[in-house]
């Protein structure tokens, strides 16, 4: 899952850096409900403004059932409102244990005021404002058996007991069930951005789905459908850049090159286990899907390691964190190949081959070429069964 998150979450993952200029936006946005501070509790409202690479958190309390927020945009920009009911704070309600309580609820800030009117809840809100506001609740409505589904399967997770969660079978229907939602998710949004072309919400939907994996074919035919207006905003030029690069990587394609430190400081090269099969793992020790992927890999690892066949792991970890890298490779029992650069999400491989979220892997031929992308749990060790049992008939 992505830096895997849930898509839900994907919308808090990015922020706007404003830019003032003589052109900007004044934006307004304000709240009422009925029946939202029983007992005179106070209760705090957060709007995160959201964008390509940065976030900004606002925060005010919400007196009588109301709230306001105002400031400066340079453009309408997607944001993000959450109440917090229980009074946990923004990093509480953002740990796994509390985000299923999360009362959010997507809008744009745009020059006409937005309006959110309801009784005690944000998600069952209603929302008046600008053509953007239109579109995109047109957008959530169509994608609401969607987000059921994620919050359903989120919930799966967090209430299974950790042994549960280690188990492979357990693993197994969680990421079937993940990726039948991710892709009926890729589906809806290249729908909805071949019939909104001039949207800004098409645009952003395509961003926030294809730029952690960006399926060149998929989202080429979305992204060269909408208007050049879109496509030549630093967002849309982003996306592009990032659709071109996933071209790199198709199946078939030779696997660019990765030289990197492991962790006693060698410089070792992808090239050097070329006569190989080589799962390239990238993946960081902070990274919760990660670990848990992980004993899939080490029993793949252990099952064909004998066969020609290992795995190239580069991980994401901050700089500062060789030590907890280091810790991960020896909890998890990571025999194999292990490099980084410690830059965390600037790690020159990761941006090489457009990886946006983990973990991620490819598989790789003994020539280098490219073979398969993100194999995990048993359709992992099925798709190397596969090739030794093949390649052991032509001997």
């Amino acid at each position: 899952m992505s830096a895997q998150r849930p898509l839900f979450l994907l919308i808090f993952c990015c922020l706007f850096a404003s830019i003032l200029s003589a052109q900007e936006i004044k934006y307004m946005v304000s709240g009422s409900f009925n029946r939202l501070n029983p007992e005179n509790k106070k209760i705090q409202a957060y709007l995160i403004q959201t964008g390509s690479n940065s976030y900004k958190i606002d925060s005010t309390i919400i007196e009588k059932g109301a709230f306001n927020f105002s400031g400066n945009i340079a453009s309408p920009a997607l944001a993000t409102l959450i109440i917090d009911h229980a009074g946990h704070g923004m990093n509480a309600m953002m740990t796994s244990k509390q985000v299923d309580f999360v009362d959010f609820l997507v809008i744009y800030l745009e020059k006409t005021p937005v309006i959110i009117r309801g009784t005690d809840s944000l998600s069952l809100a209603s929302v008046k404002g600008g053509i953007i506001n239109d579109e995109n609740r047109e957008f959530q409505l169509l994608q609401s058996g969607i987000q059921d589904s994620t919050r359903k399967l989120i919930f799966m997770v967090h209430s299974a007991k950790p042994e549960q969660q280690n188990d492979q079978a357990f693993q197994r229907v969680i990421q079937e069930k993940y990726n039948t939602i991710l892709a009926s998710n890729r589906r809806l949004i290249c729908q909805f951005a071949l019939q909104h072309p001039s949207s800004m919400v098409s645009l952003d939907q395509l961003f926030n789905t294809f730029s952690s994996m960006p399926d060149a074919s998929q989202a080429s035919l979305a992204f060269g459908g909408l208007d050049k207006s879109l496509k030549n905003t630093v967002k849309g030029t982003e996306l592009g850049s990032l659709i071109n690069t996933s071209k790199l990587t198709e199946l078939g394609a030779l696997a660019p090159e990765i030289t990197q430190a492991d962790t006693t400081g060698k410089m070792i090269s992808l090239s050097a286990f070329r006569g190989k099969y080589v799962l390239l793992d990238f993946w960081a020790s902070w990274c919760k899907p990660c670990r848990l992927e992980n004993p899939n890999v080490v029993r793949a690892f252990r099952s064909y390691s004998t066969k020609n066949f290992t795995v190239f792991g580069v991980s994401l970890d901050q700089p500062s964190g060789m030590d907890n890298w280091k810790a991960a490779i020896k909890e998890d029992q990571l025999s194999w190949t292990q490099v980084s650069d410690l830059k965390f999400w600037s790690n020159a491989a990761a941006r090489l081959y457009g990886v946006r979220s983990i973990p991620q892997n490819f598989l790789l031929d003994p020539a280098g070429k490219i073979i398969a992308h993100n194999l995990t749990g048993e359709d992992l060790d099925n798709f190397l069964a596969k090739i030794f049992r093949t390649s052991n008939k032509n001997k």
